[in-house]
């Protein structure tokens, strides 16, 4: 299709909330996006001329008689010759579009993850690859640590372990846990004469027998209820240290815990929504000008309810006929926290107008 003519097919594109591909000269999907406005969204792919380039190595895109002053990025229109040569390749790789409009933007990233992960589009990386995953689980040796180890979509860990998008996320959250429980971080199974962490007060050091081995399990069975989700205790042991250290009038030590704590509830809200979401039912209200309902078993979506319902109507939404339907394919579980992740960054985003509750599984 030529680019005269995808641009005529462009301004067909209805101005609501939906889901763009793109393919290439072999009908490949190549590229899926979404947009809570199609045709402006698409249009900033082809409205300007940056087709009418060639493809430099090193420099992008050129021309014999100057070069191009506006470049497109995954961000939208950019004057800035900083776009990556991926992004180069995509936008010239592009052969034809279709759209799929939706009810809503979240509908629409709900139907963006589902495609991705059944379409695996080349230039689509982050909702279809998780080996930037890490998680976080304990060791099994007599004083058990907390260890932190890469994940691939085919490993199975058993259920008491926590799930991160990255390494530093799973680090910083470990790096907390450990000061405020006493639990060991280092994988060393020997005694040793010196260690830093208990040096600092950041570690029990069983392996120095500095703690009985009761108390140590202690400690450990408080992380694992941790790891299961359980983050109040924890929480409430940061408060009273910081309001001790306050009384005491050593503020610089209580801002340091005040500090942790601060990042501690941003990763426990998270998990325990991501827990909850991969195990039970979770019904996500938002409450636009359509109202809409979504319904989630163990993590998969199971209905969609476009009119707005009284809070109180749970049972009629469970009671729904199309909960046990199958509206979109099962996921395994890192599709499901990959989708966990993406809905809660939604809510906490919206969350003038979105809201979500658990009811447990039966």
């Amino acid at each position: 299709m030529k680019r005269e003519q995808i641009r005529k097919e462009v301004k067909k594109i209805p101005e609501k909330p939906g889901v763009y591909k793109f393919f290439d000269a072999h009908g490949n999907i190549i590229y899926i996006g979404k947009s809570v406005n199609l045709r402006q969204r698409v249009s900033s792919y082809f409205s300007h001329n940056i087709f009418n380039y060639g493809i430099n190595n090193r420099n992008g895109f050129h021309s014999a008689n100057k070069e191009p002053d506006i470049f497109f990025t995954n961000k939208g229109i950019s004057n800035s010759p900083g776009l990556n040569t991926r992004t180069r390749i995509m936008i010239n790789s592009i052969e034809r579009f279709e759209t799929d409009e939706t009810g809503s933007e979240l509908e629409a990233l709900l139907l963006e993850d589902r495609l991705i992960k059944e379409y695996m589009p080349a230039y689509n990386v982050q909702q279809k690859e998780f080996n930037s995953y890490c998680s976080i689980n304990l060791s099994n040796d007599d004083f058990p640590s907390l260890k932190i180890e890469n994940i691939s979509s085919n490993k199975h860990s058993n259920p008491n372990f926590l799930l991160f998008k990255n390494r530093y996320r799973a680090e910083e959250f470990s790096r907390i846990v450990s000061k405020y429980t006493g639990i060991r971080t280092c994988a060393d199974k020997t005694p040793l004469l010196h260690c830093m962490n208990y040096e600092l007060s950041n570690c029990s050091a069983p392996c120095r027998k500095c703690i009985s081995t009761e108390d140590y399990l202690n400690i450990v069975d408080e992380c694992r209820n941790i790891l299961s989700g359980n983050t109040d205790h924890i929480q409430k042991k940061m408060e009273t240290k910081m309001q001790k250290l306050s009384a005491e009038l050593k503020f610089e030590e209580a801002g340091e815990v005040k500090s942790d704590l601060t990042i501690f509830k941003k990763y426990s809200s998270r998990i325990k929504f991501l827990r909850k979401f991969v195990s039970g039912i979770t019904i996500l209200k938002e409450f636009n000008k359509n109202g809409l309902v979504l319904l989630f078993k163990n993590g998969n979506l199971k209905n969609i309810i476009r009119n707005k319902l009284k809070d109180n109507d749970i049972e009629l939404i469970l009671m729904s006929e199309g909960f046990n339907s199958s509206i979109a394919p099962k996921l395994n579980f890192y599709e499901q926290f990959d989708r966990a992740n993406i809905l809660y960054s939604y809510a906490r985003k919206n969350s003038d107008t979105v809201s979500y509750e658990f009811i447990h599984n039966t």
